[in-house]
């Protein structure tokens, strides 16, 4: 028994120096916005897409004991970022649409979301990932005034 217990903590070692190792090839200027706007930034992991046919880099990291997340252009310009928050500070009317849409079911995380626009920042809302009974896990963005602004009950 003893013996499993520790080679499992070692591949979890292992496990996260490999994924720590790969920010290496995330370029230096995205790297050095990342680390002026969260200076304690600890990737977790992060993937390259195309968003309005631009290079984004999609960074996971945490900060402290939070959860957060950064889209930042190859030019080093931020897209967004986003930072966990406990559900009871949430605002009324993003509460009263969960529970609209997702009657008895439980907010698992939430996500605030910072829109950054010409250097501005403004919140643009909450990606909520809600846990079903007996259904699948579904996420949910939802505006402070709890209009729904992506996800099942999408408004038009």
């Amino acid at each position: 028994m003893r013996a499993r217990m520790i080679v499992v903590t070692l591949s979890v070692v292992a496990f996260a120096t490999a994924r720590t190792a790969t920010a290496d090839k995330i370029p230096a200027i995205v790297m050095t916005v990342l680390t002026a706007k969260f200076p304690q930034a600890k990737i977790d992991k992060w993937s390259k897409e195309k968003e309005d046919g631009k290079e984004v880099y999609d960074i996971e990291f945490k900060q402290g004991d939070r959860k957060f997340e950064a889209d930042i252009f190859a030019d080093g310009t931020i897209h967004n970022w986003e930072q966990q928050v406990e559900p009871g500070h949430l605002p009324q009317a993003v509460v009263q649409a969960v529970n609209r849409q997702f009657p008895n079911a439980v907010m698992k995380e939430v996500m605030a979301i910072t829109d950054v626009k010409n250097g501005a920042e403004r919140l643009e809302g909450y990606e909520i990932v809600v846990r079903r009974r007996l259904k699948k896990d579904v996420e949910i963005t939802i505006a402070s005034d709890g209009k729904i602004l992506e996800g099942p009950g999408k408004e038009k």
